[in-house]
């Protein structure tokens, strides 16, 4: 074999390792839910929903691929194993649903703290399902509860989680400091706070941590990502447990990080769940 071939050959391999280098790097950047280059081709569009005198400001969030759960050595059991998750794109609320929008839509308030229109409407487990119905009959949309993955993704940041580089990510939505982004035991004055006035995470999502606990589509099984499928995953809500996210106003910072899942009982009246709005983009 002469020289010319032999450093030809010798150049095609290196380069070929080079080459499988690159993807695997490309790859791992894909895998925690960010483009390794800046042209996007997203075309979703936040937009407002005006109904019967209130606005539901919906946040459009780009779909990706993402780890979910959490390998802290200070995760519950039921946050592993971290696992990666794909989703569509979608669309969720800006904030917590609140005491004015509820009684415009249903026509009530069953809310424990009463006279804060701006706060999160609660004590409404039992009725859901009734204000979802009712919404979607004068809105011509399928509003609906987001599922675990995408209330997750969308409280870690989306496609804006922190780089590959920084090999970080927020124990919070939107920071590392709760009293930054967060209403809870200690900062709350022992009941829920008006919406928006802390800071929002990178999606322009606020309340995300703490203030109410926030429910999910998903039937809550502790082992449930040992078996989760890949693709926009959703536990079917069958039975009367759901997953609840998020922390609440009487909660400990390690209950309200963005990993922690807790089991609620479906129809129970409590004065620290809310709800968050969804639907598909």
């Amino acid at each position: 074999m002469s020289n010319v071939v032999k450093f030809s050959v010798i150049f095609i391999v290196i380069f070929t390792l080079i080459s499988c280098k690159g993807g695997k790097e490309m790859t791992d950047y894909a895998a925690i839910g960010l483009n390794n280059t800046t042209e996007s081709h997203f075309a979703g569009q936040d937009y407002t929903e005006r109904v019967l005198g209130v606005e539901f400001e919906m946040i459009a969030i780009e779909g990706g691929v993402y780890y979910m759960g959490s390998n802290d050595s200070d995760a519950h059991d039921d946050e592993n194993p971290v696992h990666k998750v794909r989703l569509d794109d979608f669309y969720l609320c800006k904030y917590e649903v609140t005491q004015a929008q509820w009684e415009a839509i249903i026509g009530d308030n069953p809310s424990y703290n009463k006279g804060c229109d701006d706060c999160p409407a609660e004590n409404i487990m039992f009725r859901v399902e009734e204000f979802i119905e009712a919404l979607n009959q004068v809105t011509g949309k399928d509003y609906r509860l987001p599922t675990e993955a995408e209330w997750e993704y969308a409280a870690r940041g989306g496609q804006y989680m922190p780089s590959l580089d920084e090999r970080t990510d927020y124990k919070y939505s939107g920071s590392n400091q709760i009293d930054e982004v967060g209403w809870y035991a200690d900062n709350s004055r022992g009941k829920t706070q008006p919406i928006g006035l802390k800071k929002p995470n990178a999606l322009d999502l606020y309340d995300m941590t703490g203030n109410v606990w926030e429910p999910c589509q998903d039937k809550y099984y502790a082992d449930y990502y040992n078996f989760s499928v890949p693709n926009n995953p959703v536990n079917p809500a069958m039975g009367d447990y759901q997953v609840l996210r998020g922390g609440s106003w009487f909660n400990k910072p390690y209950d309200c990080r963005n990993t922690n899942r807790v089991e609620g009982f479906r129809n129970y009246g409590s004065n620290a769940r809310g709800i968050r709005l969804a639907h598909d983009l």
